[in-house]
């Protein structure tokens, strides 16, 4: 065989390759050469007690009444449904009015292994409505350091509209993307720590079919609010 007709390998091939090869590299070289393997004993996630109440407690949130909170099943996940009515005493005034409803859906690890996946599929196929408007936006929590990234859709059906926020919470920081939550949960495996995380859904109902832009700042503010609740146990447990 001369060297023109040898088969060389496609560059995407080997990219792939690559991928693959860094994932191993960052998840299992530091378990083998501590004598383990890093699916065998991954290191304790700090919060997971006090997430684990979360869907059984709801959050804490100052300035709120709770009208409604119960544990709920959605496709085979457990969730906190916490049913929140804003009061005069409410800290925050963008766009928020006394007697402004919203539901908080937060979704928390509740084992070592639970890794974010389709949280926001299941949200969508329980609810059956369409989902439309979709943008990002970050909002900066006052407690927290980094802006956090979140989805702004709306969700309808015939029968209801929901201007919809969503975002997985992490230590200081949030992002839609369970991908992100990955390499820093393989990060901080490199250091023997790992990265807690919650689902979260805000919903806040709408006029039929009225752009969610008109309830994005009321929404912001939430979640401001939500994802400093989330901070808080997240310290508590470091």
């Amino acid at each position: 065989m001369t060297p023109s007709s040898r088969r060389s390998i496609p560059i995407g091939q080997l990219v792939i390759l690559g991928v693959m090869l860094a994932i191993f590299l960052m998840g299992a070289a530091p378990g083998y050469l501590k004598g383990s393997w890093a699916w065998q004993s991954a290191p304790p996630v700090a919060a997971l007690k006090q997430m684990q109440q979360i869907p059984r407690l709801g959050l804490n949130l100052p300035g709120w009444e709770t009208a409604n909170q119960e544990q709920v099943q959605i496709a085979g996940q457990t969730w906190s449904a916490q049913t929140i009515v804003a009061t005069a005493d409410s800290p925050q005034t963008n766009g928020i009015k006394p007697g402004t409803e919203l539901l908080v859906l937060v979704h928390p690890q509740l084992d070592p292994n639970d890794k974010p996946k389709v949280e926001w599929t299941n949200l969508q196929g329980h609810f059956r409505w369409t989902e439309d408007q979709i943008s990002r936006l970050n909002l900066t929590p006052p407690q927290s350091k980094t802006p956090i990234k979140a989805r702004l859709l709306r969700g309808w059906s015939q029968a209801s509209t929901y201007g919809l926020l969503e975002w997985y919470a992490l230590p200081d920081s949030g992002t839609p993307n369970p991908g992100d939550w990955f390499w820093r949960d393989r990060r901080a495996q490199l250091q023997g720590d790992r990265t807690p995380w919650m689902a979260v859904m805000l919903m806040q109902p709408m006029e039929p079919l009225g752009e969610v832009e008109e309830v994005s700042e009321s929404l912001t503010a939430v979640a401001a609010q939500v994802q400093d609740a989330i901070e808080q146990v997240f310290t508590v447990a470091s």
